[in-house]
């Protein structure tokens, strides 16, 4: 495949996409998407045709271009293209074309970060139901109608949360998210010996779904902010609701340490910091953002009475209402 250049890679980290989907266009244009052809050059594999359409090797420009099932996806888009018609661009010269806002709009015209969130959405839709079809025997595949409906909404979803005036400022208190996130809060709390982290998740209407607590034998400040972070990172598993994560903690290090973890500044953060974009990656799309103490509070007071009353692992039974772990007001949970 052909090499990007800096112009182009520089699209991809600075476009507003969540990370998790941002590794997917890297590993897609570093040519190390484990698609059949790739293993297919590495080991032996006799079967390599697409596994959702059965037609061809499956290799990336057949999902881009030609793989029926994306055919179906991208028709279904609020533009109803033909996605074969740039089947004669390759792969690198197509997110080219993407992120390119003067040439999608003269040849489509269209904005290109609308186009862009549907052709990521449509690549990872594509590798969900490709690894269910290939590795769940079991699994039963939903109509197109479905997986179409399934797709314009995360679509409606992302374009919403990744416009530019979505983050114009920091929230300053806990605000409600598009249909079907969940958002997870993290904070710490510290005695005088050791750490307490806390995670909460709520869905969108605001609702606990789990809140989780941990004692840290750390008194580092920012290893003490990593490590609350993996554990809300992890939590999100235990919740069958959803797959779209959006991360929330007023501590910017651990934030861009997640959006970019090549620049992590701390040398403590790293491994908690990659715990946590493994945990992320079974998600299927997620956003890490910085917000004001007060959006977080409730997660920074759920450390403190945790450390309180030296309770760990699932307080979502224990804990107090959510109404009061929300005051900025201090607290004290002495029992």
């Amino acid at each position: 495949m052909k090499s990007l250049n800096k112009k182009t890679w520089l699209a991809l980290w600075n476009s507003k996409l969540p990370e998790s989907l941002k590794l997917l266009w890297w590993q897609i244009l570093w040519n190390i998407l484990p698609t059949i052809s790739v293993l297919a050059a590495h080991c032996n594999i006799h079967l390599t045709n697409c596994p959702l359409c059965g037609h061809f090797e499956e290799s990336l420009e057949h999902i881009c271009f030609n793989c029926h099932f994306m055919k179906i996806l991208w028709f279904s888009s609020p533009w109803g293209i033909h996605i074969d018609a740039f089947a004669h661009l390759s792969v690198t010269d197509w997110f080219g074309f993407l992120t390119n806002k003067k040439l999608v709009k003269t040849s489509l015209n269209l904005d290109n970060r609308e186009i862009l969130c549907f052709a990521t959405i449509a690549l990872d839709t594509y590798w969900f139901y490709r690894n269910k079809m290939t590795h769940d025997h079991n699994f039963c595949m939903p109509n197109s109608d479905r997986i179409c409906f399934q797709l314009r909404k995360r679509y409606d979803d992302l374009v919403k949360i990744s416009s530019p005036s979505h983050k114009a400022s920091l929230a300053s208190s806990w605000s409600p998210l598009p249909e079907g996130w969940i958002k997870l809060n993290f904070g710490v709390a510290s005695s005088s010996n050791c750490s307490w982290v806390a995670a909460i998740a709520r869905d969108y209407h605001g609702h606990l779904l789990i809140a989780a607590t941990a004692k840290i034998n750390t008194l580092s400040s920012s290893l003490t902010a990593a490590e609350a972070c993996k554990l809300a990172s992890s939590i999100h598993q235990s919740i069958a609701c959803s797959s779209y994560i959006i991360l929330e903690s007023d501590n910017l290090n651990v934030i861009s340490s997640l959006n970019n973890p090549s620049c992590c500044p701390d040398w403590e953060l790293e491994h908690a910091i990659r715990d946590s974009l493994f945990s992320l990656s079974f998600a299927q799309a997620w956003v890490a953002r910085k917000v004001t103490y007060s959006a977080n509070v409730a997660s920074h007071n759920l450390a403190k009475w945790a450390s309180c009353n030296f309770v760990s692992g699932n307080v979502s039974n224990c804990m107090p209402d959510l109404n009061s772990l929300d005051s900025d007001v201090p607290m004290f949970f002495n029992q």
